[in-house]
């Protein structure tokens, strides 16, 4: 690629999108975000919590 055409890629970015570099870093700096994991932890757990408490509440209810 000549130089002058690499110049030109350069000249014609206006700003407006970010480079791969940072998009990495924003990725990687979301990465150990509070409240992602947490909704990650929520969505992962809820079917062992649901079971628990259907389990918890059937035993607190008389048989019939």
């Amino acid at each position: 690629m000549e130089p002058i055409a690499v110049l030109a890629d350069v000249l014609e970015r206006d700003g407006s999108q970010m480079s791969a570099s940072e998009i990495r870093k924003r990725s990687l700096s979301n990465a150990d975000h509070l409240a992602i994991l947490n909704a990650q932890w929520a969505a992962e757990t809820r079917l062992a919590q649901d079971i628990r408490y259907r389990a918890l509440l059937a035993a607190a209810l008389p048989p019939a």
